[in-house]
C-alpha cells in the first residue's frame, strides 16, 4: 500500500498548475522566482507565519537540486530571507566547484 502511495505522489508536478504564474500560489506553496549565483532560479516552497514573524521556510530549488528548511523559535526572525542566503551559499560553492 505505501509503495503505491509514493507512485502516485511522485507524479503530481506543481510546476505544472497553469494559474501559478497568475497568482504566485498553487496548492499551499509560494512559487517564485530568484536570482541564485546570479541566475534566475524557480522556488517552491511554503512559510510558517505566526504573530506577524516567518517562524519556519521550506524551500525547493528543484533546477539545481537545493533544499533548504529554516526553523526559528523567535517570531522576529526572517526565515524566508535566512533560507534563501543559505540556498545562495549552496548555489555560489556548486558555480565554484563547477569552474575548476
Amino acid at each position: 500500500m505505501a509503495a503505491q502511495r509514493w507512485r502516485v505522489s511522485r507524479r503530481v508536478r506543481l510546476a505544472d498548475v497553469d494559474a501559478v504564474d497568475e497568482t504566485g500560489y498553487g496548492l499551499g506553496w509560494d512559487l517564485e522566482t530568484v536570482a541564485l549565483a546570479g541566475e534566475q532560479t524557480r522556488v517552491v516552497g511554503h512559510d510558517g507565519k505566526v504573530m506577524g514573524g516567518m517562524l519556519a521556510s521550506l524551500m525547493t530549488f528543484h533546477e539545481r537540486g537545493i533544499v533548504v528548511s529554516v526553523t526559528s523559535n523567535i517570531s522576529f526572525a526572517d526565515t524566508f530571507a535566512l533560507a534563501l542566503r543559505f540556498a545562495q551559499a549552496f548555489a555560489e560553492q556548486a558555480r565554484s566547484s563547477m569552474e575548476r
